[in-house]
């Protein structure tokens, strides 16, 4: 288990959206009582390279930001 029963702890987890997949994972997340954070700028060098695949490198043609960008997900149980 990654979070603790019975103290404050925290997991950390990227995924990018693919669909609705990612809605309802967080959904899951909230149904059982534990909290999350949701950030999608959370690092500059990472940050900067998605606007330019976003922008269409071609270094990565088929780049979708829905299926490919990973968003970090601070989960919490703040006991």
């Amino acid at each position: 288990m990654l979070l603790k029963a019975k103290k404050a702890s925290e997991a950390l987890f990227f995924s990018p959206k693919r669909g609705d997949s990612l809605e309802k994972f967080m959904k899951e997340i909230k149904d059982i009582g534990l909290h999350y954070i949701l950030t999608e700028n959370y690092d500059a060098q990472v940050w900067k390279r998605h606007e330019t695949l976003v922008k269409g490198d071609e270094a990565w043609p088929n780049y979708d930001k829905n299926h490919c960008y990973p968003l970090l997900i601070q989960i919490t149980n703040q006991i």
